[in-house]
C-alpha cells in the first residue's frame, strides 16, 4: 500500500469510529513545546524509528478548561 493511501485508509477508519480531526506530522521534536524538559517532545526519544505523529481527536461539546477562557478555543 503507498503511504498516501495508508494515509487515506487511516482516514476512513477513523471516520467510521466517530473521530472528528486526525492529522499526521512528521517524528520531529515539537517546537515551542511547553514542557521544555518533558521527553514528551521530542517523539524520537520514545518511539525510535518512527517518521510520522498521527494525532487525532473528538469534540467534546461545550466542554472548556478555565485557562482557555481568554484564548481562540473559546466558543
Amino acid at each position: 500500500m503507498k503511504i498516501h493511501g495508508l494515509a487515506d485508509k487511516i482516514k476512513e477508519v477513523t471516520d467510521a469510529l466517530g473521530i472528528d480531526v486526525i492529522g499526521f506530522a512528521k517524528a520531529a521534536e515539537f517546537n515551542g513545546y511547553p514542557l521544555k524538559h518533558s521527553k514528551r517532545r521530542d517523539p524520537p526519544l520514545w518511539l525510535p524509528g518512527a517518521s510520522t505523529i498521527i494525532v487525532s481527536g473528538i469534540y467534546t461539546g461545550s466542554f472548556v478548561l478555565p485557562s482557555w477562557n481568554s484564548t481562540p478555543y473559546q466558543h
